[in-house]
């Protein structure tokens, strides 16, 4: 029997099963799929689709004065996690950056990766395409980013990473073909030879800057280029996101996380209002999991965890009853629901934002060993 059995490895399932495991708990955690924390763009905001300040976040999520104290944890503890698995995250909840996407729009995020750099309000920029990367359009982005500032000049470069390829590629694709320094070597000289601008601000690349060297190619880009480099996250697979996620992933099973992959829960086991156990399908098999306490993080709408027919809503997993609103109207005892799983009205655009899914998962845990999960009481534990 696990301390912890979470459900759904999305950024909100991934962070809630580190947290408890670095709680001395044991746990498991169960996924369908590879979670959309990997078809992200890979940044933390506070409103997905809003530039709202952290006051609309709180008043959105219905936060009181415990949980903003509960934020600030959570916040530290994902930026000191982020820097233990040595992909790092920078920037405060207070003070947004102005970053550009993959179309050319500018949004405004609050936590990011060391590859995203802030969009300066003036100056010079140039945006650089790959022309076996089909879907990122440096002219078309020049458009959208032009008609936000009119005060940056904006340059549009292509460069060819590699000749003879069969078919098109995507942004993991140059990522890996970046790792390789002879390739990066040639795709910098290649940027030099084009480039008509000096003293650049900030060359924009799509979002495919290496991925095992990463921190490598970050630095000769910057360093040949003489200015500050950022990726612009887009359509998935985004290489910012990717990254995480492999080293979360790479994290978890390093502390001795249990996953059940590819495994669908089919059903769960309740005695005496708590969830005893669930049952899970992987390949036609069969398997009982046992759990004191489940963190439930299926996702909404967008990542299946909710479903919603004829106005009636569903919930996957636990097959928990649910209102009108998509909001579980029972929840056993012993399970926390956590991320957009939580609430569809809590949602936009069928996600909830990184920086939700940072307070949500923290909280979850914490929620837990509050309850005495395993018999140890949260203050022995923390």
């Amino acid at each position: 029997m696990y301390d912890v059995v979470v459900i759904g490895q999305g950024l909100t399932g991934v962070l809630s099963a580190i947290y408890a495991k670095k709680k001395n708990l044991s746990v498991a955690l169960v996924s369908e799929g590879v979670g959309r924390i990997a078809q992200s763009t890979g940044v933390m905001d506070l409103l997905p689709g809003s530039n709202g300040n952290l006051e609309d976040w709180k008043k959105f999520f219905q936060i009181d004065q415990e949980g903003e104290s509960i934020l600030d944890k959570a916040t530290q503890e994902f930026l000191s996690l982020t820097n233990d698995i040595a992909y790092p995250y920078y920037g405060n909840l207070g003070t947004p950056i102005s970053m550009v996407t993959g179309s050319g729009y500018v949004k405004q995020t609050r936590l990011y990766p060391k590859t995203i750099s802030a969009l300066p309000k003036k100056g010079k920029v140039v945006i650089v395409g790959i022309s076996e990367l089909l879907d990122f359009r440096p002219e078309f982005m020049k458009g959208n980013l032009q008609d936000h500032n009119h005060q940056l000049e904006i340059e549009t470069i292509s460069i060819s990473i590699k000749k003879d390829t069969q078919r098109v590629l995507t942004q993991l694709d140059v990522a890996r073909l970046l790792d390789q320094k002879e390739i990066r070597e040639r795709f910098i000289q290649n940027i030099k030879r084009q480039l008509v601008s000096e003293n650049v601000d900030l060359f924009i690349f799509p979002a495919s800057l290496g991925l095992r060297h990463w921190e490598e190619v970050l630095t000769d880009l910057e360093r040949e280029l003489r200015a500050k480099v950022t990726e612009a996250p887009g359509m998935p697979p985004n290489a910012t996101a990717y990254r995480l996620f492999e080293a979360l992933r790479k994290d978890s099973i390093k502390l001795g996380i249990r996953y059940y992959s590819n495994t669908t829960v089919s059903g769960a086991n309740f005695e005496n209002e708590k969830v005893e156990s669930i049952t899970v399908h992987n390949h036609n098999r069969a398997t009982t999991v046992k759990g004191r306490s489940f963190i439930l993080a299926t996702g909404g709408l967008l990542g299946g965890g909710l479903d919603i027919q004829e106005s009636i809503w569903a919930e996957n997993a636990l097959h928990l009853p649910m209102n009108d609103q998509g909001e579980c109207i029972y929840v056993p005892s012993n399970v926390s629901i956590a991320g957009a799983t939580k609430n569809q009205e809590r949602t936009r655009y069928g996600i909830t934002g990184g920086i939700y899914s940072i307070f949500s998962s923290y909280l979850s845990v914490y929620t837990l060993l509050e309850e005495n999960v395993g018999g140890v009481s949260y203050a022995t534990r923390h």
